[in-house]
C-alpha cells in the first residue's frame, strides 16, 4: 500500500479545563507511496476505553437474540413480550453527500434504556424520535454536519431517501444512521427486526431464534477483535 507508515499517538477526547482526564488513544496511520505522497490516513483506536464505552455506556442488555430469517412477526413479538425485550433492525445501507458515497449501517429501534446513545465524549444523549441521527465518523467522512442533507437507501431497495441530519452522535463500533421504527415506516419501509435484546440471561434454544449471544460472549468477541487489530497495527509499524 505504501513504502512506509507514520504512527501518531494522541488523546482524542475533547477536554475542558475542569474535566477529569480519562484519555482515549488512537493511532493515526498515514500511508505513503514510493514518491513520498500521502495516499490515505486511517485512525485506529488502541485501548480498552472503547470496550467500556460500547458495553458500559451504550449497551445495557444481558442477551442478544439473533432472529431467524423465516421467523414470523408473531413469534418475534411473543418472544419480545415474554423477555421484556427490545426489537432492533440492523441492515446495510448506502449514504451519499457531497459526491461521496459510503457503505454504512442503519439501526432502527424505539427509545429504551437497553440502548442509550452517546456523544463523542461518551456522555448519554437522546436522539430525536422523529428525526435522522448520523454517527460522527460518518458525518466526518461525508463532510456533513447537523442540518445538512444526505441521501441513503437500504441495500436491496433502489429507493433513495433525502433526509436532513437532525442529530450527530458517536458510536465506537457501528457507523451510519439511527432512526425510530415509526420514522422508518413513515418513509415507506417495513420494520424487519434482526435481533432482540433483553436484560434477561438466556441460554436455552428458542423457536424463531438462530443464535444467542450473552454479555460475556460479546465482550470476548470484542477482545478477540482488538487483539487482531493490535497485531495488525504492530505488523504495519514494524514493516
Amino acid at each position: 500500500i505504501g513504502s512506509w507508515i507514520k504512527a501518531d499517538s494522541a488523546p482524542i477526547n475533547d477536554l475542558k479545563k475542569d474535566d477529569t482526564y480519562s484519555p482515549r488513544f488512537a493511532l493515526a496511520l498515514h500511508f505513503y507511496n514510493s514518491s513520498g505522497t500521502c495516499i490515505g490516513t486511517e485512525e485506529v483506536a488502541v485501548n480498552d476505553d472503547l470496550k467500556t464505552w460500547q458495553y458500559g455506556d451504550i449497551c445495557h442488555y444481558e442477551s442478544q437474540l439473533i432472529i431467524e430469517d423465516n421467523a414470523t412477526m408473531e413469534q418475534v413479538n411473543n418472544i419480545t413480550e415474554d423477555l421484556n425485550g427490545l426489537q432492533v433492525m440492523n441492515q446495510q445501507i448506502e449514504i451519499k453527500a457531497n459526491n461521496i458515497t459510503k457503505t454504512s449501517s442503519i439501526m432502527v429501534y424505539n427509545k429504551s434504556d437497553l440502548i442509550t446513545p452517546t456523544d463523542k465524549n461518551m456522555k448519554s444523549m437522546e436522539l430525536p424520535e422523529d428525526g435522522i441521527s448520523l454517527t460522527e465518523k460518518s458525518a466526518e467522512l461525508l463532510g456533513v454536519e447537523k442540518g445538512d442533507l444526505i441521501e441513503w437507501h437500504i441495500y436491496g431497495d433502489d429507493k433513495w431517501i433525502n433526509s436532513t441530519i437532525d442529530a450527530i452522535y458517536a458510536d465506537p463500533t457501528t457507523q451510519g444512521i439511527t432512526i425510530s421504527q415509526d420514522k422508518l415506516e413513515e418513509m415507506g419501509y417495513n420494520f424487519t427486526p434482526t435481533m432482540i435484546v433483553t436484560k434477561e440471561s438466556i441460554n436455552d434454544k428458542i423457536d424463531g431464534i438462530s443464535s444467542i449471544n450473552n454479555f460475556s460472549d460479546l465482550q470476548n468477541t470484542w477482545d478477540e477483535l482488538m487483539e487482531s487489530a493490535n497485531l495488525l497495527i504492530a505488523i504495519l509499524i514494524i514493516f
